[in-house]
């Protein structure tokens, strides 16, 4: 399972969201640059940037910041206002490996196929949830769809790899909503996020048959040391 350190950003600065709003933002004072230097050194390939301010708005805002993360040699999984097939070839031009695409798959004037036929599997279905129903617009908006069926739409109309995230738990290090994951990561590929507090939450995951689960607050706030997890799931 790999596991993926999160950095969030908005207006600028690197933030952590609670519950998945805006009025509950955690700031730090890090950089770009240096927390992907963090993450290199600690093991990790992979780093899941997500432009806040993008999500809300609509249009990416930080395109830039992925340059800084490729540079050090991590791939990046980008996401946030990635709201048209053209948003997300600018952002896989700007040097994303993956892009996240959550709003746009869940309106009634896009087509998830065209999403999946342009970006194959450089395509991750963002399925941001809220009591088992999907939330999009930076989960501002409830669509009424179960994430079950969701999952099963999408991977009909081709997509290949779904971001599982519960809204309530991200940033509260509350555990990760395991009841979910046992049930959706046997049949769809998944990574999984939200709630994730130290290795115990990781090995429940793994266990659960997810591919990769994404960790924030619990890395800035001392819960979760990414070089020993990153160990302790290389061996086990």
């Amino acid at each position: 399972m790999e596991l993926i350190p999160a950095i969030d950003l908005y207006g600028g600065r690197v933030v952590r969201l609670t519950e998945g709003r805006f009025d509950r933002a955690s700031v730090y004072p890090l950089e770009v640059s240096a927390l992907g230097e963090m993450f290199l050194q600690a093991g990790a390939r992979w780093v899941q940037l997500v432009d806040l301010e993008g999500a809300k708005l609509g249009e990416p805002r930080h395109l830039d910041a992925i340059k800084a993360l490729k540079t050090l040699g991590l791939k990046v999984q980008f996401g946030g206002g990635l709201r048209s097939v053209e948003r997300c070839l600018r952002a896989l031009e700007a040097g994303a490996d993956r892009v996240m695409v959550g709003s746009a798959l869940f309106e009634p004037d896009t087509s998830p196929e065209g999403f999946a036929e342009a970006m194959g599997e450089a395509l991750v279905a963002a399925v941001d949830h809220r009591g088992g129903r999907v939330s999009i617009r930076g989960w501002t908006h409830e669509t009424g769809i179960a994430v079950d069926r969701a999952l099963e739409e999408l991977s009909r109309k081709g997509v290949s790899l779904f971001l599982v995230t519960c809204a309530d738990r991200d940033g509260t290090m509350g555990g990760p909503d395991l009841g979910t994951y046992r049930r959706v990561c046997p049949r769809y590929p998944i990574i999984a996020a939200g709630g994730i507090r130290g290795i115990e939450d990781l090995r429940a995951l793994k266990a659960c048959g997810a591919e990769g689960a994404v960790a924030g607050k619990a890395l800035y706030e001392g819960g979760l040391d990414l070089r020993e997890a990153l160990e302790v799931l290389k061996w086990g």
